[in-house]
């Protein structure tokens, strides 16, 4: 090893099987020692002791390890300047450490964490305390409030430690940067955050729900369900906050908080898990108020955005289709109705050589009544939701399809049922003339997973089918004669077309 490397150096049990060479190497220009392991007749700790100049101190690996006993073998303690611990026994004897400025402790569970940092003796002197996946003991954060000369803090996942208090934070004059992730802290703690005026990585909880994020820009937000909204917009200053992203889960009280929400400083976004949670009025309403940046819908695939105006275009296109639907009807009467609506309005064009806009966007594709098939699950999902009918859409693969594809359940009158709307469109289509069967409507796993795979492990269990003799009713309700007619006006419209002059068709149907 040439000497000008050996300024860091690894100390384990494999450098003993030369010891010659060990012995030839200059261990007095060591400034990083990494200990790893250590062996059962301490040569190792015998070679800590001709490290003289060691500056950085890394012990990691393994608890078997003791790290006092290296703290003592170290010539001149009172040089490290930096202790960096991963998953090791923390040391109990660190009166020496008085030049001690960098401390890391990474994975610690069975030493106190908190007693430690009480135990520094120069506190003064750290300027960076980076602490992830640690036991506090059940102190008190407030123990940091000794390192008056902090710099930089990083906190992940400090166990059993009481948040109690971030005001030192905002007293530390020397503050640069503070990280905070995967940890729960009260309201008056995040406004403590937000107004510390310094960089900042946030991501914690707020109480059991909430969420406070501040990215590398300071840009700060809130993510807060409707029914905590009250306490968030009262007791934190909003007027640090850039926006807040609202959840409607129980009620949509967004209007009676409007006041408080009208300090932001970039307005809201809202969050929905069901399409019929906020209609265009209340949108409308909203927006007359406050700023409202985009609209999320999510499901068990995952979460859509849409930007406000889309929104409100995709909830008129969808209260089109379902408007003459009675509200009287039984759920599978619904049902059926919606389903036999998309399948004679909407078609499936995948590979996009019929649609004019890029149909993968739902919006478009409501207005062109074409979607791809990922997309139709969903359009089916937001109809139903308009009508309280509860369904989920379902991911994973077809035996006919080479890519990722999605279908619903459905739940009729308490019980579960799979539903392929893109496969049985094209059926559903043709009901009364051809003679043609949906196959994939209200049908139970033994039959559906012959030709689906699902990826979703919360899909649910369907023992049985829905009555076919109903599902034919309803789907083919409007009757033959009816079909034929709308045929041959069709045919007629079309050649009376041709004849006109200077006829052009470009999409014979």
């Amino acid at each position: 090893m040439k000497e000008e490397n050996l300024r860091k150096f690894e100390l384990n049990k494999s450098i003993l099987q030369d010891f010659d060479a060990l012995m030839s190497l200059r261990l007095d220009f060591v400034e990083e020692l990494i200990v790893t392991e250590i062996d059962d007749e301490n040569k190792l700790l015998n070679i800590v002791g001709l490290c003289i100049n060691v500056k950085t101190l890394v012990v990691k690996g393994d608890y078997r390890i003791k790290i006092d006993s290296i703290l003592a073998n170290i010539c001149k303690p009172e040089l490290l300047t930096s202790l960096i611990v991963d998953n090791v026994k923390l040391p109990t004897n660190v009166k020496k450490l008085v030049s001690l400025q960098n401390i890391l402790l990474n994975n610690v569970k069975f030493s106190n964490v908190g007693n430690f940092l009480q135990d520094i003796p120069k506190p003064e002197k750290i300027t960076q305390i980076s602490l992830c996946n640690v036991d506090f003991g059940k102190n008190s954060i407030e123990i940091l409030k000794r390192f008056k000369s902090l710099e930089f803090i990083y906190l992940d996942r400090i166990n059993d430690c009481e948040f109690n208090s971030l005001k030192f934070l905002s007293e530390n004059k020397n503050l640069q940067k503070v990280v905070i992730k995967n940890n729960h802290i009260g309201i008056k703690e995040a406004n403590t955050l937000v107004s510390t005026e310094c960089k900042k990585n946030v991501l914690v909880r707020i109480g059991e729900k909430d969420i406070l994020e501040i990215n590398e820009n300071n840009d700060c937000s809130i993510t807060v369900s409707t029914d905590n909204l009250k306490c968030v917009t009262q007791k934190m200053n909003l007027c640090k906050i850039d926006t807040i992203k609202i959840i409607i889960n129980e009620e949509n009280n967004i209007m009676a908080n409007i006041k408080n929400l009208k300090k932001l400083r970039k307005g809201i976004t809202i969050s929905v898990e069901n399409i019929s949670d906020l209609d265009i009025n209340e949108l409308e309403e909203i927006k007359n108020n406050v700023s409202v940046n985009r609209i999320y819908i999510r499901d068990e695939i995952g979460e859509k955005t849409y930007p406000v105006n889309s929104y409100i275009n995709i909830r008129n296109e969808i209260d089109n289709m379902i408007k003459d639907i009675d509200n009287d009807l039984t759920e599978a009467e619904k049902f059926l109705k919606v389903y036999r609506i998309l399948g004679e309005n909407i078609e499936v064009d995948d590979l996009m050589e019929v649609a004019k806009t890029d149909i993968t966007k739902l919006e478009n594709a409501l207005k062109e009544k074409l979607c791809t098939s990922m997309m139709f699950a969903r359009i089916l999902k937001y109809c139903l939701d308009c009508l309280k009918i509860e369904s989920k859409v379902i991911g994973g693969y077809h035996k006919d399809y080479d890519d990722y594809y999605m279908w619903n359940q459905v739940r009729i009158e308490d019980k579960w049922y799979n539903v392929d709307i893109v496969e049985d469109s094209a059926y559903i289509a043709k009901q009364g003339i051809f003679n043609s069967r949906v196959k994939n409507c209200l049908i139970e796993d033994e039959i559906f997973y012959k030709t689906h795979t699902t990826t979703n492990k919360n899909a649910e269990e369907v023992l049985e089918s829905y009555d076919k003799k109903l599902i034919r009713i309803h789907l083919n309700e409007i009757g033959i004669l009816k079909r034929i007619i709308d045929k041959i006006i069709k045919v007629f419209a079309y050649n009376k077309q041709l004849t006109l002059p200077g006829a052009k068709i470009e999409n014979n149907k």
